[in-house]
C-alpha cells in the first residue's frame, strides 16, 4: 500500500503474499524469501500460513520452526519442531530442530534424547552431530563433544562451526597448541566469523602468545564492537601486559557494563574471580558471584543433579564465621604464596578458616605453611572427591 511517498508491505488478512487468499506454494516462496534476507517475523507469518493450510507438509513445519529459532522464538520453534515429527517420525531433521530447541530453553537431558533420535534415523546429519557435540561440551564431557565434531567433520570437512566447536573443546582441555592450529584454519577461511576470532584471541592468550592475543580481540571488537565478552577479556590480557592507557579507557566501560547487567538481573560478564582483580565494589562483586551462582543452579537443576545443598545459617553474634578457601593450588605457586602466610592474621574471634584441597599433597613447603597456619584440623585433603562430597563436606562443617 503506497502512502506519502513510502511503500508498506501488506501482511495478514485476506490480501498480500502471505495472506489468507494467496497461493500456499507462493506464501512459502515469500517466507523463504524473507527469511532468507533477515526478517524472521515476516517469514514466520508466511509459514504459520502455509501450514494453517498445509499441515499435513513437513516442509512448513520444518522451515517455520527453523525461523522461530532464527528469531529467538524458542518455544514457539519447540511446538513447531514437534509437529513436524508428528507429520513425519522419521524425519531427523525434525529431531534435530526439536533438540535444538531444547537446548536453547536449557533442557539438556531432553535435547539430548533429540539428538540421539535424530542420529538413528539418519547417522551423518552434521547438524545433529554438532549439536549434541556442543551440549556434551555444556555439561563438562569435551572428549565426548570432540568425538562428536570429528565425526561431522569427516561428513562435511566445510563444516565450519563443528571445527570451530572442536578447536573450543580441546581449548577446555587444554591441548592449546592443537586447539590453536583448528582455530587459526577456522579464522582464515571465516574472517567474518566473530565468534572464531575471540576463540582464537583466547587459546592465543593461553598460549601466551600475548601480542598476538591482543591484536585478535582487536580484530573481534572491529567484527562485533558491542560484545562484552570480547571487551572483557581484552582488558584482562592488557591488565596481564601492563598496558596502562588500554586499560584506563576500558575500565569505566567494563564497570558500566557490568552494572547494567546486575540491574537487569542478567548473568554478567565478568566472572566471580575476576571480578576480585577490579576496583569494583563490595556490593557489585556480591552481584556477580550470585549471578553466576543462579546460573550453576540452573544448569545442574536441567541435568537432574541434586539441590539440595543449602548455605548454612550465619552464625550467632559473638561466635566467628566459618569460611571456606577451596582451590587446587595449595603448591607451589603463586596463589599459594601470597596465602601461606593470610590465615595467621587472621582474628580467631570472628573468622575460622578453613582449607579444602583438591590438590593431592606433595609436602611442598607452602602447603606446610598454610596448614600449620590453619590448623590441621581445618586443613581438609578433598583431592578426587566428587563435587557432591566436597559440597557436603562443607555444608556439614557449617562452613
Amino acid at each position: 500500500t503506497k502512502g506519502k511517498g513510502k511503500v508498506k508491505r501488506s501482511s495478514g488478512g485476506g490480501g498480500g503474499p502471505c495472506g489468507a487468499d494467496a497461493d500456499p506454494d507462493g506464501m512459502f516462496e515469500e517466507g523463504f524469501a524473507r527469511g532468507k534476507g533477515g526478517d524472521f517475523p515476516g517469514a514466520a507469518e508466511c509459514f504459520d500460513s502455509f501450514v494453517a493450510r498445509r499441515p499435513d507438509e513437513l516442509r512448513g513445519w520444518l522451515v517455520l520452526s527453523e525461523v522461530l529459532a532464527r528469531d529467538k522464538k524458542h518455544t514457539k520453534s519447540l511446538a513447531a519442531a514437534q509437529s513436524a515429527k508428528k507429520v513425519d517420525p522419521a524425519s531427523a531433521e525434525a529431531h534435530f530442530l526439536y533438540g535444538s530447541a531444547l537446548m536453547a530453553l536449557h533442557e539438556y537431558l531432553a535435547a539430548k534424547q533429540a539428538f540421539s533420535s535424530a542420529l538413528s534415523h539418519d547417522p551423518k546429519h552434521v547438524g545433529s552431530l554438532t549439536n549434541l557435540g556442543s551440549l556434551l561440551g555444556n555439561l563438562n564431557d569435551h572428549p565426548g563433544a570432540i568425538s562428536m565434531y570429528k565425526r561431522a567433520l569427516h561428513v562435511d570437512p566445510s563444516m565450519w562451526p563443528a571445527k570451530h566447536n572442536l578447536g573450543t573443546a580441546l581449548h577446555s582441555l587444554k591441548r592449546f597448541e592443537e586447539a590453536k592450529i583448528v582455530l587459526q584454519e577456522v579464522a582464515a577461511a571465516e574472517p567474518r566469523c566473530f565468534e572464531c576470532a575471540l576463540s582464537l584471541a583466547n587459546t592465543l592468550r593461553e598460549s601466551k602468545e600475548m601480542d598476538a592475543a591482543v591484536e585478535q580481540y582487536q580484530v573481534a571488537l572491529v567484527l562485533n564492537p558491542a560484545s562484552n565478552e570480547a571487551l572483557l577479556h581484552y582488558y584482562t590480557t592488557a591488565q596481564e601486559l601492563l598496558l596502562w592507557d588500554e586499560i584506563h579507557d576500558m575500565w569505566e566501560v567494563v564497570r558500566e557494563v557490568t552494572l547494567e547487567q546486575l540491574a537487569r538481573g542478567e548473568l554478567t560478564t565478568v566472572k566471580p574471580y575476576y571480578s576480585l582483580l577490579n576496583p569494583f565494589e563490595p556490593e557489585a562483586m556480591l552481584g556477580i558471584a550470585q549471578a553466576h551462582a543462579r546460573e550453576t543452579a540452573a544448569k545442574m537443576a536441567s541435568v537432574g543433579a541434586s539441590m539440595s545443598i543449602v548455605q548454612p545459617p550465619l552464625p550467632l553474634s559473638g561466635k566467628p564465621l566459618r569460611v571456606g578457601f577451596i582451590m587446587a593450588d595449595f603448591r607451589q605457586h603463586v596463589t599459594a604464596h601470597l596465602l601461606q602466610t593470610v590465615f595467621a592474621h587472621f582474628d580467631p574471634a570472628r573468622i575460622e578458616a578453613h582449607c579444602f584441597a583438591l590438590n593431592p599433597d606433595d609436602r611442598d613447603s607452602f602447603r606446610r605453611r598454610i596448614v600449620a597456619s590453619v590448623g590441621s584440623a581445618r586443613f581438609h585433603e578433598v583431592a578426587g572427591q566428587s563435587d557432591q562430597d566436597v559440597a557436603s563436606l562443607i555444608n556439614r562443617g557449617g562452613v
